[in-house]
């Protein structure tokens, strides 16, 4: 759903900016 969808992108972004910070 649109909804699931929503939630996988925002783990992801949020993942990602995680990653960033602890590599900096």
């Amino acid at each position: 759903t649109l909804q699931e969808r929503r939630t996988v992108t925002r783990l992801s972004l949020f993942s990602t900016m995680t990653t960033m910070i602890c590599f900096s």
